[in-house]
């Protein structure tokens, strides 16, 4: 996912990634997956659960929803995994990709 764009307020559009730790696809069979997204300049932040395309080849989804893009500006995120054992893991593990909410004209 790296980096994306999307103009404020829509919400036909979502997010996807594949999920690797140390360059490899985290197989992803019975764990639980959450988008976080927090505003660089204030205290907003969305945590909700994503959705997992392809488990084996670590694919996600999380699917923009009524709100989420209100506020124009640059966001961080990261994907928090929770696998069966209970353990966490949040990638990217060095760095986070970037969200940048552009603002519409109308």
């Amino acid at each position: 996912m790296s980096t994306a764009k999307i103009k404020q307020h829509d919400t036909a559009r979502s997010l996807e990634d594949t999920l690797q730790f140390g360059g490899t696809a985290i197989d992803l069979t019975g764990c639980a997956v959450s988008c976080i997204i927090k505003h660089t300049e204030s205290a907003i932040t969305i945590y909700r659960e994503a959705t997992i395309v392809d488990a084996p080849a670590g694919r996600v989804r999380f699917d923009i929803q009524p709100g989420d893009t209100d506020v124009a500006g640059t966001y961080r995120v990261e994907w928090e995994i929770v696998f069966p054992s209970g353990k966490v893991l949040t990638v990217p593990d060095d760095s986070y990709h970037t969200l940048h909410i552009l603002r519409d004209l109308g």
